[in-house]
């Protein structure tokens, strides 16, 4: 199964990080964005399989998650934050569209497991289990 993911953080190591751990979990193509402007423009131009995104990252209001959605509404839509998970659920939980939420402090690989078992769900037409 081919899988797209974009990541968009400004953190430039968790990046490169979370990029191994994708590529290690069979996802084929990654790609890496560092600002607001660049997730929402990819999302939209390259309708990914699923996009993680830091909710800490500058200039982001919950405005803009709508709108990187609204870009790509098939894909798998994910947040994650240096903060633990319960916190950054708090942040989102009345952003429509947000279907699974990290913490930085989970290990990558489980990161990028839970983001593939959420696009085979959605590709099998079932919602992801976030």
């Amino acid at each position: 199964m081919a899988l797209h993911v974009l990541v968009g953080d400004d953190a430039i190591g968790f990046r490169f990080v979370l990029q191994t751990a994708l590529e290690n979990a069979g996802v084929e193509r990654v790609t890496l964005c560092e600002r607001w402007s660049d997730v929402s423009a990819a999302a939209a131009a390259e309708q990914p399989d699923a996009i993680l995104v830091d909710l800490l990252m500058p200039t982001l209001d919950l405005d803009q998650l709508a709108r990187t959605r609204a870009g790509a509404p098939d894909a798998v839509l994910a947040v994650i934050s240096s903060y633990g998970r319960d916190e950054v659920v708090q942040q989102v939980e009345d952003t429509a569209g947000v279907d699974l939420v990290f913490s930085k402090r989970e290990r990558t690989s489980e990161i990028a497991r839970q983001l593939i078992d959420a696009v085979t769900e959605r590709r099998a037409g079932r919602p992801p289990a976030g």
